[in-house]
């Protein structure tokens, strides 16, 4: 079984639990919940308009992209 004391940081106290398999299923169960923000991030959390910008950029290239702007040429003769 793992001591509480044995770890400094309480993400890999909650890896030794999970991954213990003297420790019984409930526990071992509530330390890969309670690790999954850590791991897998929301959608949500991570950015929604970040990830709908670079999707955007992806498209807007090729045949999509946006033509060059016109030269401006002063000519004063």
């Amino acid at each position: 079984m793992t001591v509480i004391g044995e770890h400094d940081d309480p993400k890999a106290f909650l890896f030794s639990v999970m991954n213990d398999t003297s420790m019984d299923g409930k526990a071992r169960l509530d330390a890969a919940k309670a690790l999954m923000p850590y791991i897998h991030p929301r959608i949500g959390e991570s950015g929604k308009k970040e990830a709908r910008q670079a999707a955007a950029g992806k498209v807007a290239k090729g045949k999509f992209s946006p033509a060059a702007a016109p030269k401006l040429v002063v000519n004063n003769k």
